[in-house]
């Protein structure tokens, strides 16, 4: 709300010097005049302080409820806000308003000004009060500080949680600023994902925000997001595509998303070949649960292979009992049975529970057999039944390899 504190100082200069001209006529005393011109003189040369305690003095002199008071009241706003004291120049705000001395387009134009400072100080509830009827009575007018007003009551609603109501006076800012602002785009998309108008956000991002802002990496983000939501998964994918693509998305995150939304295509090959891409790169960290997820993809693309490589990549990192299981069966699909024998003496010393070493023991045990090397088979079986949780399997192929083996002899 800096911004906006700093609009309202530029528009107040304005206020103040229109009504000292209008002043001039008989409704203002000639000394009050004087006094009020020397006082906007004093806030001419920003001393602040010395306008400050003529204004105090002046107030007290006049009728709350008169036009000099209201006059001299536009000049204490300016003060305030100069001296940093919002509070004060809500209070004065409050009296001109309520007084309705002054002009109706100055009026109108205070009123903003005093919306905008109640939001900027969490007062967002008496902002509405304030901005709501003005919106009604400023329905023909077509201005900046007009659609300024509006996006202010947007926001008032905003911070109150009703984001439905946020819409309407936000859109119609919209159609009156000769020139946007981005914030105001930003305040209407929020509202709109508030609530859940998933469609209307997609539209403002594709024709508006991602055209004015390319570089604004979370509009791509957005946009991937609600084209989800409206099972617009195309839109989804090619939106985090392109993005990754300029390099305007080039967080972990935004890989690790389009990679989960290639999965979800069923195009496992192309998640394969992205996770890997950006692991080689070093934009993934290479985690467990980024290898984890490059494994899937390949074992989903039915390249066992590919997978087995990068699970004894990592494991060569980072030994793990779980991983080093997978890898075992992923070689006892593929009929790797030479390679099973290679890499037990490894997995065997990581694995920690007896029962992952007990049905371990029996996997390679079952890979001798394939390669019909019967008491290399006989002595893994054997160390398998040391442990109660593999001891009746291994017991049933020990008894298999025995009959076998009298099958063979007769």
């Amino acid at each position: 709300m800096k911004k906006t504190l700093a609009v309202v100082l530029l528009s107040l200069t304005g206020y103040f010097s229109a009504e000292i001209t209008y002043a001039q006529g008989p409704s203002l005393p000639p000394a009050l005049y004087r006094q009020i011109e020397t006082i906007q003189q004093l806030q001419h040369k920003q001393q602040w302080q010395v306008a400050a305690k003529k204004i105090i003095e002046l107030e007290k002199q006049l009728e709350s409820h008169s036009y000099g008071y209201s006059l001299l009241s536009q000049l204490g706003v300016h003060n305030a806000l100069q001296r940093g004291k919002p509070d004060l120049a809500i209070v004065r705000l409050r009296k001109v308003l309520s007084a309705k001395k002054l002009s109706n387009n100055t009026l109108d134009d205070l009123t903003v000004t005093l919306g905008q400072l109640l939001v900027q100080q969490g007062q967002a509830k008496e902002a509405v009060k304030w901005l709501q009827p003005w919106s009604k009575r400023v329905k023909q007018k077509k201005s900046d500080n007009v659609a300024t007003g509006l996006m202010t009551l947007g926001y008032a609603y905003h911070r109150l949680g009703n984001y439905s109501a946020v819409i309407k006076p936000v859109k119609r800012a919209v159609t009156l600023y000769q020139k946007p602002p981005q914030s105001v785009y930003q305040l209407l998309l929020s509202a709109y994902m508030q609530t859940k108008r998933y469609a209307a956000a997609q539209k403002l991002l594709q024709q508006k925000l991602i055209v004015m802002y390319p570089a604004k990496e979370n509009y791509w983000r957005q946009l991937s997001f609600v084209s989800y939501q409206l099972q617009d998964i195309d839109t989804a994918v090619a939106t985090l595509e392109l993005g990754i693509k300029k390099g305007i998305l080039q967080q972990a995150k935004d890989v690790k998303q389009l990679v989960s939304l290639y999965l979800q295509q069923k195009n496992p090959y192309q998640a394969a070949m992205l996770q890997a891409k950006f692991l080689k790169q070093g934009l993934l960290k290479g985690s467990r649960e980024d290898y984890q997820l490059l494994i899937n993809a390949w074992l989903q693309a039915r390249e066992r292979k590919k997978a087995a490589q990068v699970l004894e990549s990592y494991l060569a990192e980072a030994p793990d009992p779980d991983l080093y299981k997978t890898l075992v069966q992923l070689y006892y699909e593929m009929q790797q049975w030479n390679r099973i024998e290679q890499i037990h003496p490894t997995v065997f010393k990581h694995l920690k529970s007896d029962k992952e070493k007990g049905m371990h023991l029996i996997i390679v045990g079952l890979a001798a057999i394939e390669k019909k090397q019967f008491d290399k088979a006989e002595r893994f079986l054997q160390q398998a039944r040391q442990y109660s949780h593999s001891e009746k399997t291994a017991h049933q192929w020990l008894s298999y390899l025995r009959q076998r083996t009298k099958l063979s002899q007769s």
